[in-house]
């Protein structure tokens, strides 16, 4: 951390912590690719390039000072924040923002997060965790609505907008050459090819008219933004801009779950009680489910790519190495299985699958 960075908030904040005492811990310097960052377990890793997190700690106090390189992405995370605490205290509280800086000073919520659940194989409470986040997810929708011009306000313009939340051109059938060439030695039939191409495509054109259709402030809820401070779980990183498709927030953290499918349920469930503008439920789920599936198959494609082909190393949730390529795939063809079986309209994408991997053995 710069010296004139700690004179300039000491200076404005005198009482906030024992200055004459400081301790500084470096969380993430400025020049660390967020990758190596999530390999190394860091909580407050979802922050730009070129970002820097520090830990500052005095007289029994700890709190979290970022510095962003990119004045855009502080007062994207400033008005993000705000709001959510606006909605109900759900983020952390800032301390002190400086825009000519870049930095923001902020409560530290600590390292007690979903993520460590789930290194732990604490699934019990991991999956309590996620209920009680879909209660944020949807309480601070119902501010949203509510307040229709706060988050208008914060931002002082227009508020910026993610990119819709749509797979890669031909991504399932290029992952499928990659798992096939590496651990079977084949590739699709031209039938299969053509079949799959035009099944992605019809997913793609889906996502995009929904797109268009049902966005709302997007909370990110992943294994490491979610942390809990005296019993109350709170979300961190809110750095991303705000407003997206509401088939973004919970992917990450449900990958593999059984209650995945429970889980997206009592989310539309808790926004049909609040009176939230509601999409078709069976569209929403459908939806979902088919960009699980197409994302688990492009996670086996690039470790066979990435791991099996030497180019770099992947990380689980604990930082550790992914090594086990065949307990990887199973896990993925099951998750894939249990989206696909629950639409007849993607019980030929099944089909496919089933004839090159043997899908519905995956659980067996």
């Amino acid at each position: 951390m710069q010296p004139e960075i700690g004179q300039k908030i000491r200076s404005v904040c005198p009482d906030l912590l024992d200055w004459d005492d400081l301790e500084v811990q470096t969380v993430k310097d400025p020049g660390a690719p967020l990758s190596v960052v999530s390999s190394l377990g860091v909580i407050h890793a979802g922050v730009e390039e070129g970002s820097a997190v520090y830990r500052l700690r005095a007289g029994g106090r700890s709190l979290i000072l970022k510095r962003h390189s990119d004045p855009v992405v502080l007062r994207r995370e400033v008005a993000n924040i705000t709001f959510v605490n606006h909605a109900g205290r759900f983020a952390p509280e800032i301390h002190y923002a400086d825009d000519a800086t870049g930095a923001i000073l902020m409560e530290d919520l600590g390292d007690e997060s979903l993520a460590f659940l789930w290194n732990n194989q604490m699934m019990d409470e991991y999956v309590e965790w996620l209920y009680e986040s879909v209660g944020i997810v949807v309480s601070v929708h119902s501010f949203y609505h509510r307040e229709p011009g706060r988050l208008d306000a914060l931002y002082g313009g227009p508020v910026p907008e993610r990119e819709p939340y749509v797979p890669l051109p031909d991504g399932l059938v290029q992952s499928l050459d990659q798992i096939l060439d590496v651990s079977r030695g084949c590739h699709l039939e031209a039938r299969d090819r053509r079949f799959l191409q035009s099944a992605e495509r019809k997913i793609r054109a889906d996502v995009r008219r929904f797109d268009k259709e049902h966005n709302d402030f997007i909370l990110d809820i992943t294994p490491w933004h979610l942390i809990r401070k005296e019993g109350r779980i709170r979300v961190i990183d809110l750095t991303a801009p705000p407003i997206g498709s509401m088939l973004f927030h919970f992917e990450p953290a449900i990958w593999h779950l059984e209650q995945r499918r429970e889980i997206l349920e009592s989310y539309l469930d808790r926004r049909a009680e609040e009176g939230l503008p509601m999409p078709d439920r069976n569209e929403f789920l459908y939806l979902e489910d088919a960009l699980h599936a197409l994302e688990c198959v492009d996670w086996i494609g690039r470790y066979c790519r990435d791991i099996l082909g030497g180019e770099q190393v992947l990380r689980g949730l604990d930082g550790g190495k992914l090594d086990d390529y065949a307990g990887d795939e199973a896990e993925n063809l099951e998750a894939a299985r249990r989206a696909l079986e629950c639409h007849e309209e993607l019980s030929e994408v099944l089909d496919v699958l089933d004839k090159y991997f043997g899908l519905p053995l995956a659980t067996q």
